[in-house]
């Protein structure tokens, strides 16, 4: 039995904007403060209570997925995460390690409006003595984006079911509202998450 997943409004039949609102049905303001982010001032200026942190990589939209220096701060973690347009509420601790160095490496998964946000991750980065000197992943935020969807998680099912070619196709548990960010305009979107098992004629589904 081969297990996969499928995004529906994102990667079967379903469009994509099925699973969003539009702007209009967004609260009164929001589109503006969306786009005011765009300006990266609150990037700045969270930067600027870093001194000492170097920008390694930035994303399109100008936001940092790589820092490093001496990243302690008043703020502690929030101080950070602001940088990446993050807010520790939104933040997930996942799991710690420790390497051969003496290195602690803690890894946040992101969370909005209470939901996963796939492949959301912000790396803290710690030397031997606790002091932080590297952050960096692929979580970040600064988005207006809905919290409800325009289907429901039935019909998501359905479609990943009907668009899976195979033998005994089945779904596993509920369909799951989920974050994704997208790979055509890099913006969060929010879509069903389905796991669908079953045999493929010759390869593994995938």
């Amino acid at each position: 039995m081969i297990r996969t997943r499928f995004l529906a409004a994102a990667l079967l039949a379903l469009p994509l904007a099925a699973c969003e609102v539009d702007n209009s049905q967004l609260p009164e303001g929001a589109q503006k403060s969306d786009l005011a982010a765009d300006s990266l001032g609150d990037v700045q200026a969270a930067l600027a209570a870093l001194p000492s942190a170097e920008v390694l990589g930035s994303n399109e939209d100008g936001v940092p997925f790589m820092l490093k220096g001496s990243l302690d701060n008043v703020n502690g973690l929030q101080g950070i995460a602001a940088a990446f347009r993050l807010d520790t509420s939104d933040l997930v601790m996942k799991r710690t390690t420790v390497d051969e160095q003496g290195n602690t490496h803690i890894r946040y998964g992101q969370t909005k409006n209470g939901l996963p946000v796939i492949g959301g991750e912000l790396i803290i980065h710690k030397d031997a003595s606790g002091k932080i000197f590297m952050a960096n992943g692929s979580a970040r935020d600064g988005e207006i984006v809905p919290a409800a969807a325009r289907i429901s998680g039935e019909a998501a099912r359905a479609a990943a079911l009907d668009n899976t070619v195979g033998r005994h196709i089945a779904s596993e548990g509920e369909a799951r509202l989920v974050y994704i960010r997208s790979e055509k305009d890099s913006r969060l979107k929010l879509v069903y998450e389905v796991v669908v098992t079953g045999e493929g004629a010759d390869l593994p589904i995938r």
